[in-house]
């Protein structure tokens, strides 16, 4: 299990891509034509040469081990403890791979980074940039990487200042990676008991978001993602996300392509649009309030100081569509294929594009969840790893699950891409814990029997993404309360929660007046929708009018 790493930024390289011979011939800076040449000869055999895509599993492990290598030279204590990655490679030097294989022993099983079962006689990796040519490469472990670095520069700061990420990048005579600007660490490692620590360089956690961070807390949902009916539910398990419902058509078939805000309700309420047949606008207008608010989003925590480029601006937390998410917490990514992958938010950044759209970017590290025979023999030598509490706490409940009933399957969360940045349309809601979302989804005794086999399945595998059959726009609010409109009464509050006053969180004393219960429909994905039973008797949770 591997902990987040911190990214450093080198704004200065000695690196090139091409040199000067002694006859004054510009040359590539870069294994020889011939040292790329993959043709077989006539045994079979290849020697070549091949540049490394950067997100190749031997290249980011080049990255961390340079980044380690930096500030174990130029840190101080402020970043003793810490793992950190170059964030790119410096300007001028590229990664290549040198293989020795036969092609009838690969015969096309070579998987991306690794040795394929012992069939390629070499791989090893070299760095060329140096700025006395290609024979001047780097390979792993050539100590060189650093020491050059050290005689050519022997004027360092051990207090590395934060560089804004907007600087642009400038050449030294310093050879890689040289002198290096660590940006400013979003946050500390995210360990298991206290994983919403600041993550953008504050040490202030609100009440609200440490409640929502515990694992051990008491609430599914959190304040802001649910409406305040007169009518209160206090069980959690009689209703569900949004993003666990497939949306239905609207009963008015006229009405099913328009927005909330463009439905003439009054038409509606009288009936005019029905088209002869039994209709129901309660349900029509919840449908279609719903996916207001799933195509919207604000943010909300707004930290002053952080350090943030030219037109950014950083926030603690946000509500995408139905749901809230704190920064420190994983949400669902969209990724091809049906792989768990999550993103463990450091950085909410936006940067405003027009008055009703900005363009949001969600830093951090992406994992996927890994199963595999379990390589431990006890519980005792189980690791706990760096991750959020609420991770940490269901990934122990699975294992548990399978250990207990003896299946030999071992999971976890394995790193793919450290401190990457995913946009509004990459990100599919909140991610909710196995053991606290699925007995919902699945029904507890459907639940109870696949624990028994010592079978358990994310969440999110039974959830849908955020806008999925939504033809809605995107669009910003200014906060919660203006996202859900006129869906809600004008003297409606949302609750901050812990965070906010608590006169928001009262419930009316005086009952409100009941409307007419809707018409029955047989059974149907609506009706489970909408749960007819339970909404049925309180429609002026919409209002006298819609």
């Amino acid at each position: 299990m591997m902990a987040p790493y911190y990214p450093i930024t080198v704004h200065r390289s000695d690196g090139v891509l091409s040199v000067a011979t002694k006859s004054g011939v510009n040359e590539p800076n870069e294994p020889t034509a011939a040292q790329q040449n993959d043709t077989p000869d006539s045994k079979g055999n290849v020697d070549c040469y091949k540049r490394l895509d950067p997100e190749e599993p031997k290249a980011i492990d080049w990255r961390r081990k340079l980044g380690g290598m930096l500030i174990h030279r130029l840190g101080g204590k402020e970043q003793a403890n810490k793992q950190y990655i170059l964030k790119q490679i410096p300007d001028g030097y590229v990664l290549w791979e040198h293989l020795k294989y036969n092609v009838d022993k690969v015969n096309g099983t070579r998987e991306k980074g690794k040795h394929a079962g012992g069939t390629f006689e070499r791989q090893d990796a070299y760095l060329y940039g140096h700025p006395q040519g290609r024979k001047k490469r780097f390979r792993k472990g050539d100590d060189d990487t650093a020491e050059e670095q050290a005689k050519a520069e022997p004027v360092v700061k051990k207090d590395i200042k934060p560089i804004p990420a907007s600087a642009p990048p400038a050449r030294g005579k310093v050879c890689c990676p040289v002198q290096a600007a660590a940006a400013k660490p979003s946050a500390p490692p995210m360990q298991a008991r206290n994983s919403f620590q600041s993550t953008s360089g504050e040490a202030k956690v609100s009440a609200e978001q440490r409640m929502d961070g515990d694992a051990n807390g008491k609430y599914l949902y959190r304040s802001g993602e649910l409406h305040q009916p007169h009518q209160i539910k206090d069980d959690e398990g009689s209703i569900r996300p949004w993003l666990a419902w497939s949306v239905p058509n609207t009963t008015i078939p006229a009405i099913q392509n328009l927005t909330y805000d463009d439905v003439p309700w009054d038409r509606v309420v009288r009936g005019e649009l029905d088209g002869g047949q039994p209709r129901d606008y309660v349900v029509d207008g919840s449908i279609l309030a719903a996916k207001v608010i799933d195509s919207s989003y604000s943010l909300y925590d707004r930290i002053e100081g952080a350090l943030a480029g030219p037109g950014e601006i950083h926030y603690r937390g946000m509500f995408l569509g139905a749901e809230k998410i704190w920064v420190g917490e994983p949400v669902r990514i969209r990724v091809p294929g049906n792989d768990i992958i999550v993103l463990i938010i450091q950085k909410l950044i936006e940067r405003t594009a027009s008055p009703n759209t900005s363009i949001v970017t969600f830093v951090g590290d992406v994992y996927k969840f890994v199963d595999m025979p379990t390589p431990y023999k006890s519980r005792a030598e189980w690791p706990t790893p760096k991750l959020p509490a609420r991770m940490v706490s269901d990934l122990r409940f699975r294992n548990e699950v399978a250990d207990s009933a003896k299946t030999g399957q071992w999971y976890e969360w394995s790193l793919l891409e450290p401190m990457a940045r995913k946009g509004l349309s990459d990100i599919k809601g909140r991610w909710y814990e196995t053991r606290t979302l699925l007995p919902i989804l699945r029904g507890a005794q459907k639940f109870q029997e696949e624990v028994a086999k010592g079978l358990t399945s994310d969440a999110g595998a039974w959830m849908n993404g955020r806008r999925d059959k939504n033809n809605n726009p995107e669009t910003r609010k200014k906060n919660r309360r203006d996202t859900l409109g006129r869906a809600v009464p004008a003297d409606f509050k949302v609750s901050r929660g812990l965070d906010g006053n608590p006169a928001d969180d009262v419930f009316p004393d005086v009952q409100q007046p009941q409307l007419e219960p809707p018409i029955s429909y047989v059974e149907s994905d609506l009706d489970q929708y909408m749960d007819l039973d339970q909404a049925g008797a309180n429609h002026d949770f919409y209002g006298a009018t819609l």
